[in-house]
C-alpha cells in the first residue's frame, strides 16, 4: 500500500510541532535544572527547592493528588471493564 504524500506531510508537521513545543522546552528545563551558571553539573537547585517549606508542601500535595488520580482512574477503568464483561458475557482473561 502506498502512502499519500499529504499524510507524510501531515506526519512531518506533527513531528516538527512536537519537537518544537515539547521536546526542546522540556530539554531546556532539564538542562537548566541540573546546570550551574558556568554550565557544570549541580544539584544546588534541588537543594534550594527542598529548603523552602512551601515548596516541600506543594510537592507533597502534587504527589497526593497524582496518587488519588491514579486510584480514581483505576477504579473507573475497573468498573468499565467489569461492566463490559458482565453485560456482554465476554470471557474473563
Amino acid at each position: 500500500m502506498r502512502h499519500s504524500p499529504i499524510l507524510a506531510a501531515i506526519a512531518l508537521a506533527i513531528a516538527a510541532f512536537l519537537v518544537a513545543f515539547l521536546i526542546v522546552p522540556v530539554g531546556a528545563v532539564i538542562f537548566t535544572a541540573f546546570s550551574d551558571p558556568h554550565g557544570g553539573f549541580t544539584l544546588a537547585h534541588f537543594e534550594a527547592f527542598s529548603q523552602i517549606s512551601l515548596m516541600r508542601e506543594s510537592f507533597a500535595n502534587s504527589l497526593w493528588v497524582a496518587g488519588l488520580t491514579v486510584v480514581f482512574a483505576f477504579g473507573v477503568a475497573w468498573f468499565v471493564k467489569s461492566d463490559t464483561i458482565f453485560r456482554d458475557n465476554l470471557p474473563v482473561s
